[in-house]
């Protein structure tokens, strides 16, 4: 019997049960490997993580204190073009945003919020935590290094907000009753999409997060989708003997969510609790 009260759940792992229970189930029940790639041409998808990745590392070195200057000689602009342009981009955007006078700030980026929902572990990565002791707030910041536009309702913003108003608790900043999540984009770095969320409005996301875990954890068979179209995306199909091909890449698709985890080591999500 698995254990998921020792289970961490995240962005990640419910995004991969609601893709498909059979995946989740193979991915952090039964810990199987992926044996086949996840979409074709491989190494497209692969070259787009590995930017997103470096991307990322670079923000988070902009935000730990080092020289912009040090940090882009990370980049070679002949090879990594378009990592060059989304640091360029960001850049211009930070020192716009966190630099223009307002000294009483923190920023902790790449920082995990961990924090409980009915009894079951959740676990939440940000990519920047930013402190405003002016007014004793903090806002969510996430780099997007993809084309998709995230709405209002994704699993991301829902966990990612519970975490944050949790978070608040936890350090004693619970009189914040409004909560942010700020988007930016490093190909179109002039668009933001900012949610915000009262405490009170949360309440109905902590539920639905609340129901789905539920679900999962009373699941007793973790079937495959019915919509086999979605097997041609999913590294797991050869076991399902479906979708055996795989999926054309399109780069108008929301694959951020869907890569996060594969090309790290094999993410198991058990707590050391």
């Amino acid at each position: 019997m698995f254990d998921f009260r020792s289970f961490r759940f995240s962005q990640t792992t419910l995004n991969s049960y609601a893709f498909c229970p059979r995946q989740f189930q193979l991915r952090y029940i039964t810990q199987l490997h992926w044996p086949a790639e996840k979409n074709s041409p491989q190494l497209t998808i692969e070259r787009l993580a590995r930017e997103g990745t470096l991307f990322h590392r670079l923000a988070e070195q902009y935000f730990l204190g080092i020289s912009p200057e040090l940090i882009e000689h990370q980049i070679d602009p002949l090879i990594d073009t378009s990592v060059y342009r989304y640091w360029k981009n960001f850049l211009i955007f930070a020192k716009s945003k966190f630099e223009s006078g307002n000294f009483n700030q923190q920023f902790k980026p790449e920082h995990s919020i961990f924090f409980r929902l009915a009894g079951f572990n959740l676990q939440s990565k940000v990519d920047l935590l930013h402190f405003n002791a002016m007014n004793k707030s903090i806002e969510i910041f996430d780099w997007k290094t993809t084309r998709i536009h995230p709405e209002n309702d994704t699993l991301q913003t829902k966990i990612y907000l519970l975490a944050l108003a949790e978070h608040t608790n936890q350090i004693n900043y619970s009189e914040q009753d409004s909560f942010s999540i700020e988007y930016w984009f490093a190909e179109s770095p002039k668009e933001i999409i900012k949610i915000t969320k009262t405490r009170e409005e949360l309440k109905g996301w902590q539920a639905q997060i609340t129901d789905q875990i539920k679900q999962i954890t009373m699941d007793p068979n973790f079937f495959p989708v019915d919509d086999v179209s979605k097997c041609g995306r999913c590294p797991f199909r050869t076991y399902c003997q479906t979708g055996l091909q795989a999926a054309t890449f399109n780069p108008d698709d929301d694959f951020e969510n869907e890569i996060d985890g594969w090309f790290d080591n094999p993410e198991f999500s058990i707590t050391s609790e």
